[in-house]
């Protein structure tokens, strides 16, 4: 699209640290803080020093569970089939057990921000403190466009997210739209429900129901369309 995009003016707060309600050890890595997260309330976050990689990096912890831990090793598994090069997507460096179950580790990127903490949708606001902007059609007809190309690419890998929503995109200052969180994300090529569905409830319907495709109703089989019924 032509012209200067509206995301240069946009500020960025960082995370804010919280007060942890106990230690989390995770081996090889320091400076473990809890911090803010903008997504699933379930999960919780951390933000820490890599001893081995010599860098900050984002450390998502979920439940001590076996379907927390399910979805979190089956998340892993979704991003080792991914190319690294692969437009929008962010994917974790490793899966690490700590003092308190499993911990998918990212790259630190403070200036990522859901969309829905930064302008005005229809998904319920993640608050921080800071004052939405309204979403314009031009930023909305990009923010679009970048999602297309970002599916395109997954379903060429034969992934489908299944619960593409305001909370699960991630915005940078330049712009750049990200999607995150595959923890109930599908292979196409199997045709079927996430692997905890079906293990825990077969008739449960997965994903923001206010964004649910038919698909994912149970009504027909699973595709690429419903991917592009969230956008």
């Amino acid at each position: 699209m032509s012209g200067e995009p509206p995301y240069s003016s946009l500020k960025f707060p960082a995370m804010l640290p919280l007060p942890m309600g106990g230690v989390i050890e995770f081996t090889g890595y320091t400076d473990i803080v809890l911090v803010a997260h903008f997504t699933d309330p379930n999960i919780v976050s951390y933000k820490a020093f890599s001893i081995s990689r010599q860098q900050h990096v984002f450390i998502k912890t979920c439940g001590t569970k076996l379907e927390d831990i399910t979805k979190l090793r089956h998340e892993w598994k979704i991003f080792q089939g991914l190319s690294d090069s692969m437009p929008g997507i962010i994917k974790p460096l490793a899966l690490e057990t700590s003092s308190r179950g499993l911990g998918l580790v990212f790259p630190w990127t403070p200036e990522m921000r859901p969309l829905n903490s930064i302008y005005l949708t229809s998904s319920p606001r993640i608050s921080d403190g800071s004052p939405l902007i309204p979403l314009d059609l031009k930023t909305f007809l990009d923010i679009a466009a970048q999602m297309a190309n970002i599916l395109m690419h997954l379903h060429a890998a034969k992934v489908i997210h299944k619960n593409i929503n305001p909370k699960k995109l991630l915005l940078n200052s330049e712009g750049e739209v990200y999607i995150h969180d595959f923890m109930i994300a599908s292979y196409l090529e199997r045709e079927e429900t996430s692997i905890l569905a079906k293990i825990y409830n077969p008739k449960v319907l997965e994903g923001t129901l206010a964004y649910l495709a038919p698909e994912n109703t149970g009504r027909m089989e699973l595709c690429q369309i419903e991917a592009f019924w969230n956008v």
